[in-house]
Formats: C-alpha cells, sequence, structure tokens
C-alpha cells in the first residue's frame, strides 16, 4: 500500500512539471508509475478511486500533448472506472465525475458521436448533484454542464436546452467571486449561453448580455492564447449581429477588428485542432460581409470572399463532412452571393455557379439532423435563384422552391430557422411566378411572406410580392398594403444598409402604380422622389445603381403621364440609356430595360412626332421581344408594346402579327386580353380589314374591367370615324359618338383623361353634325371643346385640336366673336405643342393640321369687324414655324436672361400635358 503511494507522488511530481515542450518520455513514466500504482491497489481500498482517477487524468493529458486515440478512449474508461469505485455522493465521486465528463466531452469533440455528448450531460449532472450548494468548484461544473447542453442544442435545436443552458450558465457566473482563477471561463460561458438563446429567440437583451459578459471575458482573460483569440471571435460574431440588430455601423467596424485580431492571433499561437482555425477565419469573413452591407465598400467583399476561402482551405484538414466543414462552404456560397448581387461579379470563379457548388458542398457535408440544416438548404435555395437570375434556366427556380420547402419543413417551431426559410421559400415562388409559372405561386409568395414579415428584411420582401400580385389582380387594397409596407421597410432601415436601394426601389415602384391608377401628382411626386433616394443611396455600384436607376427612369415617365413635364419624359429616356449602356446582351433584366426604353421613346414620339423617336422606339421593341425567353410572362406584353410601335412606323402586318401572337399567349379572362384584342383590331383596319377590326375591338370591349373601359370605348369611338372615312356610312358616326359619350360618362372622378374623352366625344359630333347639320350636335361638341381648351391639365396637342374644332363649329354658324377667340386660343395652344425639343421637320409634321388654320382665324377676325386682330392672328400662324427654327425673343426668352431658372420651369410648364393612354381625336383639317 505503501509502494503504491510512493509509486503515485512520483508520477503527479512529473505530471505537475511538464516543462516548456511536452515530454514524451516523462509522461510515459508517469503513466507506467500510476499503473503500477493501481496494480498494487486492493479492489475494496478506499484509495482505488483516486488511482484510477489519477490514471484518467495522466492518459488525458498524454492525449492533448501527442493525440493518440487510444489514450482518450483509456482516459474515459478509467474515469467511469473511477466513478463507479468513489462512494455516491462523496467529494471524490463529483471530482470524477466532473472529470469524466470533460473526457467524454474532449471525445465528442473529436469525433462527433453524439453518444458520448449525451454521457458527458448526464454525468456532469451527476457531479453537479454530487457538490455542496457551498462548495466553490460548483460555479465551474455548472458551467461545464451549461457547455454541454448548449453543443447539444446546437446538434438538435431543443430550446429547452438553449434556455437551460442560459440560466445554468447564468447561476454559475453569480456565484464565482471576482478575481477567481475561472470567472474568465465562466463569463465565455455565459457569453456563448445567451448568445445561442438570442438566436433561437432574437430577443436583444440576450444579446446585449452575451456581448457585455464577451467584453469582461477579455477584460480577464489570458494574454495571447487559443483561448484568447477564440473568445475574441466569439464576440466578435456578437458585436456583428448587434450592429445588424441595431444598425449601427460603429458595432460593424468593431467586430471586423476584432475578428481579424483573432484570426491572426491563431496564427501566431497556433492551434490544437483545425476546427478553430476554421471557425476564427469565417467569424472574420462574417464580421467583413456584414460591414460590407453597412458601407457598401467593395474592399470589404473582397476581404470577406479572401477570409471565406481560408476557412475552406483550413476546413480540407478535417474531411470531407462534419458540422464545421459544413458551416465553412456555407458561409463561402452567401460571400459569393452577396458578390454577385452587389457587383454584378455573377461568372468565374466567384460567380453564381461557385455559389451553387459551394452550397451543395455544405448541405452534402451535414448529417441529416444538423440543427443548422435548414440554413444550409436555404443558401441553397437562394443560390439556384440568383443562378437563374443569371442563366435562364428553369430547372434552378424549381430547385429553389423545392430546397425551401424542405428548409421550411425541418425548421419546425424553431423562430428563427423558420422566418428565414420562410422568407425563402417566399421569394423562390415570386420569382418562378415571374418566369411564366401559374398565378398559384405569387398568392402562395403573399402568403408565407406575410408570416415571415417579422422584421425589415421580411417586410421588404412581403412589399415587393404584394406589388406583383398587384399587377395580376389589380387589387387596391394589395397595392395600399405593399406601399404601406414598403413605407416601413424603408423608414426602418439605416443611412448606409446595402438593402435600401432596393427597398425604395420597391417603394417607388408602388407608388408609380397607384399614381398611374389614380392620376395622383402627390404620388407621382413622391415615386420620383423615392427613385431618385435609390439612385443616391445605390452608389457607384452597377449592380445596384442599374436597378435604381432603371426605376427611376419609370418613375419620370409616370410623372409625365400625369404632370405633362416635358423634361420628366426627356430625363427618362437618358437615364434609360445610361442603363442599358454597357449592359451585357445576355444580361436577365436587358429585355425589361429595353420594353421600359421603347415605351418611353414611343410615348415621346406620340407627344413630339420625332421620326427618330419612334425608329429607336421600334428597334427597342423589337430586341426586347427576341431577349425574352418564350416562357416568360412579360413576352405578350413586349408584343402588344411592339404592335403599337409597329403601326405607328406603317408597317401594320408587322404589328398585326405581334398583336396576334400576343393574344395567343394568354389565357382566356386575362386582364391584359382585351389589350392584345383592341391592337389587333387597329393593324387590321390599318390593312383595310374593318370587319375583322370591328369584331376584335368589340372583343376587346366586352373582356374589359369595367374600371377600365373609358379608355377602350373612346378608343373604339376613333375607329369608328375612320371606318366611315374609308366607307362613308352614316351609321358608323352614330356608333363613334355612342362609344365616345358612353367613354365620357363612365369615366372616374379625377381621371386626367376625362378631357381627352370630351375631346373626343365633341371631335364625333363634330363629324356627325357635318353630315346630319344637327345643331344639338353643334351645341353639344362646342361646349366639349370649350371645356378641353380651358383644361390646363390636357395635353396640349389636344387643347390645340379642340381649339380649331371650336373654331370650325363656330364659323359654322357665323359666330364671328365666338370663332375669333377660339381661334385665338387655337394658334396659341398649337405653337406650345410644337416643342422645340423635336427638329424642325418633326415640328411642321406636328403644325400640318393647322395648314390653313391662321387664315381661318383672319377670316374669323374680319368677319366679326376686327382687322387688326385679323391681321394679328394672320401673322401669329405664319409666325409659327419661324419663331420655332430661329428662336426668336418671346416674352420667355426674355425671362430667361434675368431668371434661367424660372424660365426653364415656365419651358416645361408650357409644354404641356403631352400623350396619356388613350388616343385623342383629330378634327377634320381645316
Amino acid at each position: 500500500m505503501d509502494d503504491s503511494r510512493a509509486l503515485t507522488l512520483q508520477a503527479i511530481a512529473i505530471l505537475r512539471n511538464p516543462g516548456r515542450t511536452p515530454d514524451r518520455a516523462a509522461l510515459d513514466t508517469a503513466i507506467d508509475l500510476l499503473r503500477q500504482a493501481l496494480a498494487g491497489t486492493p479492489a475494496d481500498s478506499p484509495d482505488r478511486a483516486g488511482g484510477l482517477a489519477n490514471l484518467s487524468g495522466a492518459l488525458h493529458q498524454r492525449f492533448t500533448a501527442f493525440g493518440d486515440p487510444a489514450d482518450l478512449d483509456a482516459c474515459v474508461d478509467y474515469g467511469q472506472a473511477a466513478g463507479d469505485a468513489a462512494k455516491p455522493g462523496s467529494d471524490a465521486y463529483a471530482i470524477s465525475r466532473t472529470n469524466l465528463a470533460a473526457s467524454l466531452r474532449l471525445r465528442f469533440d473529436r469525433r462527433q458521436d453524439p453518444a458520448d455528448l449525451e454521457r458527458a450531460i448526464e454525468t456532469g449532472r451527476d457531479a453537479v448533484r454530487a457538490t455542496r450548494d457551498d462548495d466553490p468548484r460548483l460555479a465551474v461544473r455548472l458551467a461545464n454542464l451549461a457547455n454541454g447542453l448548449r453543443t447539444r442544442a446546437e446538434e438538435t435545436g431543443d430550446p429547452r436546452d438553449i434556455h437551460e443552458s442560459a440560466e445554468l450558465a447564468a447561476d454559475a457566473y453569480r456565484r464565482c467571486p471576482a478575481g477567481d482563477p475561472s470567472r474568465p471561463a465562466i463569463a465565455s460561458n455565459v457569453s456563448m449561453s445567451r448568445y445561442a438563446r438570442y438566436r433561437a429567440t432574437g430577443d436583444l437583451t440576450d444579446l446585449e448580455a452575451a456581448v457585455a459578459a464577451g467584453r469582461e471575458c477579455l477584460a480577464l482573460g489570458p494574454g495571447p492564447s487559443v483561448a484568447a483569440a477564440i473568445r475574441l471571435s466569439n464576440t466578435a460574431l456578437m458585436l456583428r449581429d448587434l450592429g445588424r440588430h441595431t444598425g449601427s455601423t460603429d458595432r460593424c467596424a468593431e467586430a471586423v477588428t476584432m475578428a481579424e485580431r483573432a484570426a491572426d492571433l491563431v496564427e501566431r499561437v497556433g492551434v490544437e485542432h483545425p476546427a478553430n482555425r476554421v471557425s476564427v477565419r469565417q467569424t472574420a469573413g462574417v464580421a467583413r460581409l456584414e460591414h460590407f452591407e453597412r458601407t457598401g465598400d467593395p474592399a470589404d467583399l473582397d476581404a470577406a470572399s479572401r477570409w471565406a476561402r481560408a476557412a475552406v482551405e483550413a476546413a480540407a484538414t478535417l474531411g470531407p463532412s462534419g458540422p464545421v466543414v459544413a458551416r465553412a462552404w456555407h458561409h463561402l456560397s452567401n460571400v459569393l452571393q452577396a458578390r454577385a448581387e452587389a457587383l454584378g461579379d455573377t461568372s468565374g470563379p466567384d460567380g453564381v455557379d461557385a455559389a451553387v457548388r459551394a452550397a451543395e458542398t455544405a448541405v452534402a457535408a451535414a448529417h441529416e439532423r444538423y440543427p443548422e440544416r435548414p440554413a444550409l438548404l436555404t443558401t441553397l435555395s437562394a443560390a439556384h435563384r440568383l443562378r437563374y437570375e443569371e442563366h435562364g434556366t428553369a430547372a434552378d427556380l424549381d430547385h429553389a422552391v423545392a430546397h425551401a420547402r424542405t428548409a421550411l419543413r425541418l425548421a419546425g417551431d424553431r423562430i428563427r430557422s423558420r422566418r428565414t426559410a420562410l422568407a425563402t421559400l417566399g421569394v423562390a415562388l415570386q420569382s418562378r411566378f415571374e418566369s411564366g409559372a401559374p398565378d398559384g405561386d405569387i398568392a402562395e409568395a403573399v402568403t408565407v411572406l406575410r408570416e415571415a414579415a417579422t422584421t425589415t428584411s421580411g417586410r421588404a420582401n412581403l412589399a415587393a410580392a404584394l406589388l406583383r400580385a398587384y399587377t395580376v389582380r389589380r387589387e387596391r387594397a394589395l397595392l395600399d398594403e405593399s406601399i404601406a409596407t414598403a413605407d416601413r421597410a424603408v423608414a426602418e432601415s439605416a443611412a448606409g444598409d446595402r438593402w435600401l436601394p432596393a427597398r425604395l426601389n420597391t417603394l417607388a415602384m408602388a407608388l408609380r402604380e397607384r399614381a398611374e391608377r389614380d392620376g395622383s401628382r402627390t404620388d407621382a411626386d413622391a415615386a420620383v422622389d423615392r427613385a431618385r433616394q435609390a439612385t443616391a443611396a445605390a452608389g457607384p455600384s452597377a449592380g445596384q445603381r442599374r436597378p435604381a436607376l432603371a426605376g427611376l427612369a419609370v418613375a419620370l415617365q409616370t410623372r409625365y403621364t400625369v404632370t405633362a413635364a416635358a423634361s420628366d419624359l426627356d430625363d427618362a429616356i437618358q437615364a434609360g440609356w445610361e442603363v442599358l449602356a454597357g449592359l451585357p446582351a445576355d444580361h436577365p433584366d436587358r429585355p425589361r430595360y429595353l420594353g421600359n426604353q421603347g415605351s418611353a421613346l414611343h410615348e415621346r414620339f406620340t407627344a413630339r412626332g420625332s421620326a427618330a423617336d419612334l425608329a429607336a422606339a421600334v428597334s427597342c421593341l423589337r430586341d426586347a421581344v427576341d431577349a425574352t425567353p418564350d416562357n416568360d410572362r412579360d413576352v405578350p406584353g413586349r408584343l402588344g408594346n411592339l404592335s403599337a410601335a409597329l403601326r405607328e412606323a406603317g408597317d401594320a402586318d408587322g404589328a398585326a402579327s405581334a398583336a396576334r401572337r400576343a393574344a395567343g399567349l394568354v389565357p382566356a379572362g386575362d386582364r391584359e386580353a382585351p389589350r392584345f384584342e383592341e391592337l389587333l383590331a387597329l393593324a387590321l383596319e390599318h390593312l383595310g380589314r374593318l370587319d375583322e377590326a370591328r369584331r376584335h375591338f368589340a372583343a376587346a370591349i366586352t373582356a374589359t374591367a369595367a374600371e377600365d373601359r373609358a379608355d377602350r370605348r373612346s378608343n373604339q369611338g376613333g375607329l369608328f370615324i375612320r371606318i366611315f372615312d374609308r366607307t362613308g356610312e352614316a351609321a358608323h358616326l352614330d356608333e363613334a359618338v355612342a362609344a365616345a359619350r358612353e367613354a365620357a360618362r363612365i369615366a372616374r372622378p379625377g381621371d386626367p383623361r376625362r378631357l381627352i374623352y370630351r375631346s373626343n366625344l365633341g371631335v364625333a359630333l363634330m363629324r356627325r353634325h357635318g353630315e346630319t347639320a344637327d345643331p344639338a350636335d353643334m351645341a353639344e361638341a362646342v361646349a366639349n371643346f370649350r371645356e378641353v381648351v380651358a383644361s390646363t391639365i390636357t395635353p396640349t396637342a389636344v387643347r390645340a385640336a379642340a381649339g380649331r374644332g371650336w373654331t370650325m363649329l363656330a364659323a359654322d354658324r357665323a359666330d364671328w366673336a365666338d370663332a375669333t377667340t377660339a381661334a385665338r386660343h387655337g394658334l396659341e395652344l398649337a405653337a406650345r405643342a410644337a416643342d422645340r425639343g423635336v427638329a424642325r421637320s418633326d415640328q411642321e409634321r406636328l403644325l400640318a393640321p393647322n395648314q390653313g388654320f391662321a387664315s381661318l382665324a383672319a377670316a374669323c377676325a374680319l368677319n366679326a369687324g376686327d382687322r387688326a386682330e385679323a391681321i394679328e392672328l394672320l401673322e401669329a400662324g405664319r409666325a409659327v414655324l419661324l419663331a420655332r427654327s430661329l428662336d426668336l425673343r418671346t416674352d420667355l426668352t426674355a425671362l430667361a436672361v434675368l431668371n434661367p431658372t424660372l424660365a426653364a420651369r415656365l419651358a416645361d410648364l408650357r409644354a404641356g400635358l403631352d400623350t396619356p393612354p388613350v388616343s385623342p381625336i383629330t378634327p377634320p383639317a381645316v
């Protein structure tokens, strides 16, 4: 017995003086001495439990130094035997259980066998139960148990383990006095446990407590060491989340500094296990990525990419699978996706294909029960969706939806995981809907995103889906909800948030839709303001600036239709060219940008008559159609726009072909179907196929929703007039009057197009009066023309035409004073309609309907007995083209000398409200 004790004392002396470098021979000697001591200790000796514990500890020390797995297995076996030999509830029992739990945890860390973790937790509970409440060692044992529970929660996601871990860690911290050498480690445990609970629940209180404990741990901790590096890295990760949660760029910057210090420290001091090197490198990349989200600095993305690849490189030494390997590849995919979205860098070694491969590797590396598997799958879903946007392969969207559904199923009731999976599924469904999938995808997207809309990003996603759903169902409630949701997401976004431009752009698009629907100047102005803010917030990065600038172009074009500011249309077209400049031919958004630009150019042609604008419009619209995949749901709309432009360019056959193809691509009952029927009717009319044109226009009217019918009925009136011009059948004029009268009657109150309908009604009545000489038609026509001329919100060209019609009718009834008044208005408006911004030949074409009008005006004045007025009107009419050509001095040019800014604003206003969606009908030439 005495010999056994002597041998034990010799071994302990060796073990307590290991030297700077582990001495294998010395450790071997100590273990041999302990084996001999144990062999000499009777089985029933009270010293046997201690002997077993000492041998277990020595084997643990040798494994730590040299890594022989057999030593670790023997350590666990002897530790188990030590506990079995000790008296339950005794101090020796508590010590042996504490040591065994540590050995089991070490073996779990190396081999990832869940059975070892389960045994470690239960053995740790035994140690805590066997420790007196006033024992100072209880704090460490509580902290160890908390650590085990937190690790198991990371594997299983069990919220009970997460909560118990946080509570036990807090209890350990309360029991550990200031100055105790264990306090730094216990503070670290508190920090990690509270952080784990924050990640599970999103409770900011837990996150703030985690950061505070992490800071204390760093202040109390040891000098340069692996433990110090890991604690630095952990605290950096928490600061990253605190910066994200609070919008603090300073916290994100501090996280970057701390994480990169940790990574550098690991390289200086070395690590026992590659997992530590993977962890600190990954955290450095995470911190850099979050800092980029706040600042938009591409240097952060470059650094994040380097750290992510370094983490993957370190993970390669751990084999092809395991949680550490999965997390490293997962992070790399996230970085590559952020890079592709922010910088437009979608090809090459850091492109979308690489992002998909990284996410697939992450999923393959994780076992089926890995609790973070939903996060891996949502990242894989996002990578497939991003690759679809680059390559347009529909299978990628199907994969995106499928992976997101699986992630949602696996997330269960875990709040954060479920929220992320819902958001990912919603966005994937919306993308698949955009690609031509059934309307059910957008309906489901709205449903799942409503559930996920508990954060700023969730609300932004919901706003975008609601807006898209509105374009399908045209329900005002969806549009209003989209605007309110987008407005809240913008208000909650920090000034430097990388997603702020996209959120502002969504809000601008929703406001633009409502402005277009209601003719609201307030919404139109707000849409342009938000779009300008989005462009300013986007910075120079093409990946962010291009969509923001495209949104601004569309918002400006919409405001032009509402307010008449010609400069808005010019600015929209200029922005559109900037969007297209340098855009790759295979860019997935190119068809949309081309379509928008073609529409703007066509609108400017309609307003000003520039042949160059029409040619450019046809070119853009044709390219948009050619670049759009056949199964894309936007193909019909783009074909319709092309049809309208081709018809005006004189290619009626091409217009009919495009319209027929568009009509064939939409199902019966689709809201856009009537538009394509109308376009086909107009093309057939140009081809002289009048019966077919009437039939298709009638079908368009029948299929048009009541709230949209005014436009179509007014346009149908114009068709009937043109058919009368071809056939001479008076019944067509009756149909024209009926159609135009109904359009004016059913127009919504406040609709800016209402007076265009009245002008068209005036023309129809005037034409019928010319055939029947019915004084009632004349009186009603004059009343309509007067109202249009007096309007300040109706396109100038429409007002000028109404002035001509009023003049001609007044002259017809020999009311020369009224005719002279009407002529004066008509000439003034005609001069404004031929804008200085177009070529002289185009101005001449715009003024062509006024040929002879100046002579008529002078004749009216002469008949009214006013020779001076007659001369003035005649000279005014003849001077219009000369003044336009030479830009002769006028009241406005005089003002430009004194106040250029005010002159520019007045010129903008004088340009008039050019052309809205409905087609004005021109009175007959003088």
